[in-house]
């Protein structure tokens, strides 16, 4: 009897065994579908982003701390109007050590400084509206719908880390990031690029030199400060030109009865369709648009790193339009005013939001007929290559170095080159230019720009 005592208590000890095990199983299995589920919740509450790979850092402290940027990626976004419109890749850069990027002749490292200043952010709700934009004539109605209602509630002010662009050294190492958006960074295999949309699998050259925008974007290696560089015109590249005449012209390239215009608002003498004109900025041709896209990707990889935009010639143009629709500081060079295009796109500005508040530099030299708003006319190698580049005043402030008057030069298509603001103004040290708003700045002065309703507006100058 005893001895079947023992038994049964032995095996009612392996029994309690197996439950206890059975029940730590259940319980972990249990611990770990909670997991599961809520992870699967948490990816269905974020955007669909399935080919960005977010790599974010902790929220970066407000500082004056010097950044060394290198190359880290490209972008590649094919044009509409080419055979491969939905093609949108990214190229991706090996991440150099700062000790062997900065190692010897072969620097690869741009060191700029930054400052604390106030920028205008867009609220969360009207960001949200912005990212699901899809077309530029559904961007021209959002911000024809909110900013009728008035700025108020569209964008936020608060303090964020900017471009110092007192500092020589961060004026120059932008400068050589928009020259470098010209070039092809690296002989890349196809395999080499990601898709960021439908795949075409096509070959790693394609459409470099010839279709849509790129975009260069610069980074630190604790992926803390980035800078979108886009790339300026191409002579030769139809898309580039078609984007210049209809950003900077004053009605859809008319400039005389030879010319083809780009758009069909041109009337008479010098009236234009005002409405019409609006409108054809709405088309997905615009690189506007299509840079939003690169924003809005790298926002995503990147969603607590400081962003800042550059671009020279028509790269700055759209840069400052997209500097102006986000609130994201932005350094251009040499481009056409842009501020008649911000207006035609609905974009921030006065009286809303001053022009001196905005974060967005313009820095140029008055030997630049572009730039200066004068490579107008039959005499000028604007007229004759097909560019109808009018418009002058530009958005944010200027700085201007005055080489005409204070170095000798003489107004030169050649002075519009980059190559020309590295090598001959910030190389030789010349002094940084006062950065201003350009008031009293008329564009198209002579042009009356008629609504479907018949009514008249005169080309006036805006406050800043």
């Amino acid at each position: 009897m005893q001895s079947t005592g023992k038994r049964k208590d032995r095996l009612d000890s392996h029994r309690n065994l197996n439950l206890a095990f059975w029940l730590l199983v259940s319980a972990f299995c249990s611990v770990l579908l909670w997991c599961l589920t809520s992870y699967t919740a948490l990816r269905l509450a974020l955007p669909s982003r399935t080919h960005t790979t977010s790599l974010t850092p902790p929220l970066p402290p407000l500082s004056q701390a010097e950044r060394r940027l290198q190359l880290r990626h490209v972008f590649h976004h094919a044009s509409s109007t080419g055979p491969y419109s939905g093609l949108f890749r990214r190229l991706d850069q090996p991440i150099l050590p700062q000790r062997i990027a900065s190692s010897g002749k072969s620097d690869k490292l741009l060191r700029v400084k930054s400052k604390v200043g106030t920028v205008y952010k867009p609220t969360l709700s009207y960001f949200n509206d912005l990212v699901n934009v899809t077309t530029n004539g559904d961007m021209r109605k959002l911000n024809q719908r909110y900013h009728s209602l008035g700025n108020s509630g569209i964008y936020q002010q608060r303090d964020d880390i900017l471009p110092d662009v007192t500092d020589h050294e961060t004026v120059l190492a932008f400068a050589k990031m928009t020259n470098n958006a010209y070039n092809d960074p690296v002989s890349s295999k196809p395999s080499d690029w990601y898709d960021l949309g439908e795949k075409w699998h096509l070959n790693s050259s394609w459409g470099w030199d010839t279709d849509g925008v790129r975009g260069h974007v610069y980074g630190d290696d604790k992926n803390t400060t980035f800078v979108l560089v886009i790339k300026g015109t191409t002579y030769g590249i139809a898309d580039d030109k078609l984007n210049d005449n209809i950003l900077f012209s004053c009605c859809c390239a008319r400039v005389g009865p030879t010319w083809r215009t780009v758009c069909d608002c041109y009337r008479s003498g010098y009236q234009c369709n005002q409405t019409c004109l609006e409108e054809s900025v709405a088309g997905n041709e615009l690189y506007y648009r299509m840079a939003m896209d690169m924003y809005i990707e790298l926002k995503a990889m990147y969603p607590n790193s400081v962003i800042w935009f550059s671009g020279h010639s028509l790269g700055g143009g759209v840069a400052s339009l997209l500097g102006a629709t986000f609130g994201v500081p932005t350094v251009a060079f040499q481009s056409p005013g842009d501020r008649l295009a911000a207006r035609r796109l609905h974009l921030p500005g006065p009286p809303g939001i001053r022009y001196e508040d905005m974060p967005i530099w313009h820095f140029g030299n008055t030997a630049d007929p572009v730039f200066m708003g004068v490579c107008t006319g039959v005499t000028t190698s604007c007229w004759y290559a097909g560019y109808a580049l009018e418009t002058k005043c530009h958005t944010g402030k200027t700085c201007v170095w005055d080489v005409v008057k204070e170095e000798g030069w003489r107004v030169d298509i050649r002075a519009h080159r980059i190559t020309d603001v590295i090598e001959r103004i910030l190389l030789k040290n010349m002094s940084l230019p006062e950065c201003v708003v350009e008031t009293d700045c008329v564009d198209c002065g002579p042009w009356d720009y008629v609504d479907r309703d018949q009514s008249s507006k005169k080309a006036v100058a805006i406050a800043s």
